[in-house]
């Protein structure tokens, strides 16, 4: 973790559980964003997307020779940024440098900044966003197809040099943005690589 010191704190609750640790004084003053522990939230969706994505870079012309490995680090990061996504809607229109949407926090932070705080390395985040109307969610499967149609998304997705992964998945419920005032479930997905 990065830290710069130990300066005394005020005695409390950390603001992202109140359940979890205390800060007392004298403990280390974190200069970082606190992204918390790995959620359960959406756990069947967030495995189902690792086993698929592990599954796409075993069956490309030239195999990974291992399968991407689960860092908590960034499975908190992708869970607590898909969540941002989900309370934020209006994030997933804003556009980062290279033009995708659904990257930028509502913090300001871009997928680099967040990948770097959490890790201290270098990385990169595929998101997703699918909406629908009636009972019947998208198939996860639809998901990593939609990545590996596109080729920034396929390219990162299938890069061998990417060892550790984390999945975040959150639901969003509102009205369809195709004006038909139909009630309808927002699906947001991030998957971050180092």
């Amino acid at each position: 973790m990065f830290f710069e010191g130990s300066e005394p704190v005020p005695k409390g609750r950390c603001p992202q559980d109140s359940k979890a640790h205390e800060s007392r004084p004298n403990d280390f003053h974190f200069v970082l964003p606190h992204w918390g522990f790995p959620s359960d939230s959406g756990t069947s969706e967030r495995h189902q997307i690792f086993d698929l994505v592990n599954r796409a870079r075993q069956q490309q012309p030239q195999p990974c020779t291992r399968n991407l490995q689960i860092d908590l680090r960034l499975d908190g990061l992708a869970q607590a940024h898909t969540v941002d996504l989900a309370e934020h809607p209006d994030l997933w229109d804003k556009r980062n440098p290279a033009g995708w949407p659904g990257h930028y926090g509502s913090n300001g932070s871009l997928q680099a900044d967040r990948i770097k705080w959490a890790t201290g390395a270098t990385g990169q985040e595929n998101v997703y966003m699918q909406w629908f109307t009636g009972n019947t969610p998208p198939a996860i499967q639809a998901v990593v197809d939609g990545w590996l149609q596109d080729t920034d998304h396929r390219k990162t997705m299938l890069n061998c040099d990417f060892k550790a992964t984390g999945v975040g998945f959150a639901v969003r419920h509102g009205k369809a943005p195709d004006g038909s005032g139909l009630d309808a479930s927002f699906y947001y997905f991030t998957q971050d690589f180092i």
